[in-house]
């Protein structure tokens, strides 16, 4: 089956190339294993060819994990009022409308999200979190996905795989039962694949219009990228994703790949 898949090489394909973006587009990362790191590289992405990005969140993000410049501002029209103001000298902005005892921020109102676009290019939005693990699977007031998203990034850390699955599986009970393992067994490239493509998985509350892609992150050895395939070739069965991106987003320069599933054709990118 994973031999079957058509992988483009294309060693210095941009994020924005990968998935397929154009300007007006939602973005909404769900999932574990690497979206604080991807909203970061994909907001400088794009403000470094000519574009305006705001990067916020559904439900809560660490003060280190701010982009650009920041405001916090609970009135969600002044919120509104200071990023208009905001943007025309920063290309990135992070939004938060409060703060937790805890430190984490607290995102915008998800209704209020969609008119930032009136003075932006895109908007990138964690709409879940996952404690840090690589792997989760939502509970049922997850993930928090904004109705007007048009792409829905589900993320996947492949460390995950091949190991015991309370150790690195986000809501491990719950996962469990969705793809069939015990919390002290080890996590397999197929289990991996069902909490992707699951009607319950991380991508559960994803508006009907929007894309769905799924991204095999943190790959750093053959034998990782070889599971990534394999989860690509078992992702190609579920018509809800149109493609698998394969790669790492350390450093300076991710490395990444892109496995197209279906013909959908690239629309903008470098």
């Amino acid at each position: 089956m994973a031999g079957n898949i058509q992988i483009n090489p294309a060693e210095n394909i941009s994020l924005s190339r990968a998935l397929g973006l154009s300007p007006g587009d939602i973005i909404s990362l769900v999932g574990g294993g690497g979206k604080s790191t991807l909203m970061r590289k994909l907001a400088e992405e794009l403000a470094g060819l000519g574009y305006k990005v705001i990067a916020t969140t559904t439900t809560h993000i660490l003060p280190e994990q701010t982009i650009g410049w920041f405001i916090l501002e609970e009135n969600q029209t002044l919120l509104l009022e200071k990023a208009r103001k905001a943007i025309r000298s920063n290309p990135v902005l992070t939004l938060a409308s409060g703060q937790e005892e805890n430190g984490k921020l607290r995102g915008p109102d998800p209704d209020t999200i969609p008119g930032f676009l009136e003075f932006v290019d895109f908007i990138i939005i964690e709409a879940d979190g996952a404690q840090r693990k690589p792997l989760k699977a939502p509970n049922a007031t997850e993930p928090v996905i904004v109705p007007r998203t048009s792409i829905v990034v589900a993320i996947a850390g492949i460390d995950g795989v091949g190991k015991t699955a309370r150790d690195v599986v986000f809501r491990v009970e719950i996962a469990g039962k969705l793809a069939g393992f015990s919390p002290d067994d080890p996590v397999t490239p197929k289990a991996v694949s069902i909490l992707l493509a699951h009607p319950e998985g991380i991508t559960r509350t994803s508006p009907p219009q929007s894309r769905k892609v799924a991204f095999i992150n943190k790959i750093s050895t053959e034998e990782e990228n070889g599971f990534a395939v394999q989860i690509a070739g078992l992702l190609k069965e579920h018509s809800s994703f149109s493609r698998v991106i394969i790669g790492n987003l350390e450093g300076d320069n991710p490395q990444i790949q892109l496995i197209q599933i279906k013909n959908t054709g690239i629309k903008y990118g470098n």
